[in-house]
Formats: C-alpha cells, sequence, structure tokens
C-alpha cells in the first residue's frame, strides 16, 4: 500500500488513521499472533516526485507495518508505540507525527537551498520497519532509517526490537540470557567478532572504538530465525569506512546460558 501525500494538511490526518484500521488483505501469521499491513507514506520537496526525479528530488518516506490484529489490545499498543518511537524520531527532527517531522524537514532545506540556490545537495529521509521474525510469543522488528541532512555521507543506521506477545514488553538481554552466564556470551560473541574481521584470538582491538580496547555486546539486539542478532552501526565500534558489523549466535550455542522458561527456550538455529 502507498499513498503519495501532498504538503501536510489537516485534511490528510484522516488518510493516516485509515491506514492504521484497514483490514489486512491476506496477511497472515500463528494463531495469537499478529496481523499487518504495510502502509507508505512518502512526500517530495515543493511538489517533486522521488521516483520520476531520482537523484535530484529531496523527499521524506515512511514505511512500516500497520498493525491490524494482535494477542491483545495492549500487546497492540506496546508494538505501535515502538514503531512510532523509531519514526518519530531522527536527530534533531523530533515530532509527534509524520506531518510534523516533514514539515520541518523541508522548512530547513527550503532555508539552504535560499541561501545556497546552486548547491547540487539532495536532502532526503527514509524509514522502514519491517517483520523479520514471528512466532506465536515474539515479533522481531528490524528498524532502518537512511538519510542525507547535509555534511560528508549519507548516514544508514539499523535497530532492531523484539517484543513478547503475551506482555508487550520490549524484551533486552537480561530476559533472555541468565545474569551469571552474560560474561559467558561475551566471550562467545567475541569469537565471532574476531572471525569476521579476521583478527587472532590474542590479536588487539586497535583501531576498534572499544573503551579500554575490550570487546562489548551492545543494546542492539533481537531474535531471529537463525539466532540472536547484535547489531553495531556504523561509527559505534569503527570508522565509516569499514561499515556496520552484524553478528549472530546461533541458539543452539546459548542452550545453557538462557533464561529457563525465557524467551530462548525451545529455539534452535543455524550454525
Amino acid at each position: 500500500m502507498k499513498n503519495r501525500l501532498k504538503p501536510p494538511t489537516s485534511t490528510l490526518l484522516p488518510l493516516l488513521i485509515l491506514l492504521l484500521v484497514l483490514p489486512s488483505l491476506g496477511q497472515t501469521a500463528p494463531a495469537g499472533s499478529v496481523v499487518w499491513q504495510m502502509a507508505e507514506l512518502t512526500e517530495g520537496f515543493d511538489g517533486c516526485d522521488p521516483e520520476s526525479e531520482p537523484g535530484i528530488c529531496s523527499f521524506i518516506s515512511f514505511r512500516f507495518p500497520a498493525i491490524m490484529v494482535g494477542p491483545s489490545e495492549s500487546v497492540e499498543d506496546a508494538i505501535r508505540e515502538d514503531i512510532r518511537r523509531f519514526l518519530y524520531s531522527e536527530g534533531s527532527y523530533q515530532g509527534k507525527d509524520y506531518f510534523e517531522i516533514s514539515k520541518r524537514l523541508f522548512r530547513d532545506y527550503g532555508m539552504f537551498k535560499a541561501q545556497f540556490p546552486d548547491s547540487a545537495q539532495v536532502w532526503y529521509l527514509k524509514k522502514e520497519v519491517g517483520v523479520i521474525h514471528l512466532t506465536s510469543n515474539i515479533l522481531t522488528l528490524s528498524k532502518r532509517s537512511v538519510s542525507y541532512l547535509g555534511g560528508a555521507h549519507p548516514v544508514t543506521l539499523k535497530y532492531f526490537s523484539s517484543i513478547d506477545l503475551k506482555s508487550g514488553k520490549v524484551l533486552r538481554l537480561h530476559d533472555m540470557i541468565k545474569s551469571d552466564a552474560i560474561g559467558q556470551l561475551v566471550v562467545k560473541a567475541e569469537e565471532r567478532f574476531r572471525k569476521i574481521k579476521g583478527l587472532k584470538p590474542d590479536a588487539g582491538l586497535e583501531g576498534f572504538f572499544f573503551p579500554d580496547g575490550r570487546f562489548r555486546l551492545n543494546d542492539n539486539v533481537g531474535l531471529t530465525s537463525e539466532g540472536l542478532l547484535f547489531y553495531y552501526n556504523v561509527f559505534e565500534i569503527a570508522p565509516y569506512a569499514a561499515g556496520p558489523t552484524k553478528l549472530v549466535i546461533p541458539y543452539d550455542d546459548l542452550k545453557e546460558m538462557a533464561v529457563p522458561g525465557g524467551p530462548l527456550s525451545g529455539l534452535s538455529g543455524k550454525k
């Protein structure tokens, strides 16, 4: 579902509301889980069309799952709130809805073009939320932001969240891994990190941004079909040119570390 929007006006507000209540068109999910319909809001600066004017049209685009049905109303609200927090926050561009953010972005870009009319800069903000893992108990969302808002280069950032479909709680590492097993997990993750980066077991971590030169886990974590995912964005642990780092720990490697009866119970992943 795609909706090309004109500059924000009050008449457009019902459209966004409509996107959130339309019936699902064939989207299926495990019993007692979640049903959604993908929705997209796209707007070009000064009426330009990003598809017909690629590379020269400044624009804002949001693509996200509009939740139709969940295990309970409170869980539906929790999923929507998790999506909302991501969509409506991007550095200095924060607001209560899509329209407020697009208005601010185009205001700033218009001021920039008025000051530098010959500049070839094209500003844009793309935000995409997708469902990458779904069971009867857990929903994992992938949240991707791609933007150029002035500066040396575009920035791509990715975040993950896993939501307990019984309570609506966004799962943290301590909900999945026993507190006395976190050290074991760090060791296992560092082994994967060194393998990915081609580092020997005794090699230093110079060139990376870990405090005190010691490997650390971050809190950008999610449950996937393959295992427990940790994702380090650009600039987080390495220079921009090095790109992001993705670590996946198979569930089979986590059996002894998992919280008994917790979110990792019964899961298995690829090696």
